[in-house]
């Protein structure tokens, strides 16, 4: 490690392949289950994405496995990639089921981690 932490993804970046995660940082010093859970509540936020993709509650499972199919075949279209490139774009996807995990586990906070959130974050 140099001195630098990148501390959002899960996965390391590409183009810094030998800097940890915060999340493996985490594993590695034995963080405690209570600052492990605020951290991961905290950055894995930022797992939905800049632009996540949603859809409403209750739309039928079918139809979203078809949504998820087809955006990830647009990710991997010629014509996507190319403007991608020339547009300077960062690709990097984050599956549907992640994000599903993802925001089925936010709601289920204990009350005193949503208390020491809102502390931290001045609410």
């Amino acid at each position: 490690m140099r001195g630098r932490v990148r501390t959002f993804p899960r996965n390391r970046d590409a183009k810094m392949p030998d800097v940890p995660t915060l999340f493996e940082l985490m594993d590695k010093e034995k963080t405690p289950a209570r600052s492990r859970l605020l951290a991961t509540v905290m950055l894995d936020g930022s797992g939905f994405g800049p632009y996540p993709i949603i859809a409403a509650p209750g739309v039928p499972a079918e139809r979203i496995k078809i949504l998820r199919e087809a955006f990830g075949l647009t990710l991997k279209t010629p014509e996507f990639l190319e403007e991608a490139k020339k547009n300077k774009w960062e690709i990097r996807p984050v599956g549907g089921d992640e994000l599903d995990a993802l925001a089925k586990k936010l709601p289920n906070l204990q009350p005193e981690v949503i208390e020491r959130l809102k502390s931290l974050l001045g609410d």
